[in-house]
């Protein structure tokens, strides 16, 4: 690495916002191969990149808990997303939104370039978990373990008040968030950008250049994330009218009691009804909770597909850059054939994730129709409950006090049954689409790696026919 590659500069390097690039490594984090584009912007060779340790490019402004948690994730077998600045062989810096897959017997990671308010956040955060880890490690290196500790629990801290209550689900928000600013900033779909290819190219790899534009635009067409972005926040501002729904229903049997209590003996009929509230009240208290926690499992697992959709688009428009590099500028047919088959080792892996996660969303999702159908049972008893006693308060001496209690409480749980039964309307939704179109791009991977085996076959055998 020598001298340059301890320099640190304050000059960003070209990286533009269509461009990809990926690399692959060992389980030790040795890098094993990349791509075209992954050299240029690093600045070192092939030779220079390959076998060195993936820090080569560890930029010193990285805090030590971003790579402590990307670590711990991977080694669990976890896919992750985080925003990293890398330092190239001159000194000079880029950032990327990162995407770090486990496969076999290694990792793989796809960059892009950032571009949304995340990356902005990101980059504050950073500057203040650096500062913790440097006031405690001072350059002890014995230091450096609860250095890491108490910038990853700053880390927490900070992201709770951002609003995100864990690492899992600040990533499962930025990804998406990139992936459809970058679509949104670039326009035209990935096979578009790319152009044709000059005539004379190898037809090994052109054909996989064509198979891994059909898996994606197999997943741009199929997939659609702007649905899923619209569901989570929906659900959410329901769950938050539902606990505070939980909070007046206990306060309707409260007002009810104290208005009976105040009409003495000639309330006992209406201190019955209040009673009756009252006891509805306390039964729906479980309800409440479980609804609750249903939504926050729904949006959690829609967070999980969102996540697992956006890496599924940038894995195979990464295969589909990386077939016309090799195309366009040929290269070693048996690590190019290596590349694309961890590629299509992704995106398949990210069909099972899929699956799953749709899986528990609709099973989440169930549930909160079955509990919001339980919800609606006890707010129409209340209202027949609200009913009998604005009956009863009109055969009292005094009953405009009573009368006005109970007409508010009836006003608020017709507004309650309204939201409830929109709830109801928001969480009536099917995925049975989304999983025959998850089975599909399953296929048509299934079909990819078949013909990346036999041209793996093929390539392996020509050697051998020359030979003989």
């Amino acid at each position: 690495m020598g001298d340059q590659g301890s320099m640190v500069r304050s000059v960003e390097r070209p990286f533009k916002i269509e461009e990809l690039f990926f690399s692959t490594t060992d389980l030790k984090g040795l890098i094993l191969s990349g791509n075209e584009v992954f050299t240029r912007i690093s600045g070192y060779s092939d030779e220079e990149l390959v076998g060195a340790p993936h820090n080569i490019i560890r930029h010193p402004d990285m805090p030590r808990c971003v790579f402590q948690l990307l670590w711990d994730e991977i080694e669990a077998g976890r896919p992750i997303a985080a925003y990293v600045k890398n330092r190239a062989k001159d000194g000079a810096y880029y950032w990327v939104m990162a995407t770090v897959v486990p496969i076999e017997r290694g990792y793989l990671s796809v960059r892009l370039k950032p571009s949304t308010a995340y990356f902005e956040a990101a980059q504050s955060i950073y500057r203040e978990l650096l500062e913790v880890e440097q006031a405690i490690e001072r350059e002890n290196v014995r230091d450096r373990k609860p250095a890491i500790e108490a910038s990853t629990a700053r880390l927490g801290e900070l992201l709770v008040e951002a609003g995100f209550n864990s690492y899992q689900a600040f990533m499962h928000t930025a990804l998406p968030a990139e992936i459809q600013g970058r679509d949104a900033e670039l326009g035209a779909p990935a096979r578009e950008r790319l152009g044709s290819i000059a005539p004379g190219a190898d037809p090994t790899i052109v054909s996989l250049l064509d198979s891994s534009a059909l898996v994606n635009d197999y997943v741009d067409q199929l997939l659609n994330l702007e649905a899923y972005v619209q569901l989570g926040p929906k659900l959410t501002d329901k769950a938050d009218y539902i606990l505070g729904l939980s909070g007046d229903v206990g306060l309707f049997s409260l007002n009810a009691l104290l208005a009976s209590a105040r009409a003495g003996t000639a309330g006992a009929a209406l201190s019955a009804v209040a009673g009756l509230l009252r006891s509805n009240s306390e039964r729906s208290e479980p309800t409440f909770k479980l609804i609750d926690e249903s939504i926050t499992a729904v949006t959690g697992a829609l967070g999980e597909i969102l996540f697992v959709i956006a890496g599924t688009k940038l894995q195979s428009e990464m295969a589909m850059v990386f077939a016309q590099e090799l195309a366009e500028d040929g290269g070693d047919h048996a690590a190019g054939l290596s590349n694309m088959t961890a590629l299509s080792e992704c995106v398949l892996g990210n069909v099972g994730r899929l699956s799953a996660a749709l899986d528990e969303v609709e099973e989440h999702i169930r549930a909160v129709r079955r509990y919001v159908q339980y919800l609606r049972q006890d707010l129409s008893l209340m209202r027949a409950l609200e009913v009998n006693g604005r009956i009863e308060a009109v055969h009292l001496p005094s009953t405009s006090g009573i009368l006005t209690v109970f007409n508010s409480i009836g006003e608020q749980i017709g507004t309650a049954r309204t939201e409830v039964d929109d709830l109801l309307q928001i969480a009536d939704v099917s995925f049975k689409s989304d999983r025959k179109r998850a089975e599909g791009i399953a296929q048509e991977m299934s079909q990819f790696r078949a013909h990346l085996a036999e041209l793996d076959a093929g390539a392996t055998d020509e050697p051998e026919r020359e030979a003989a």
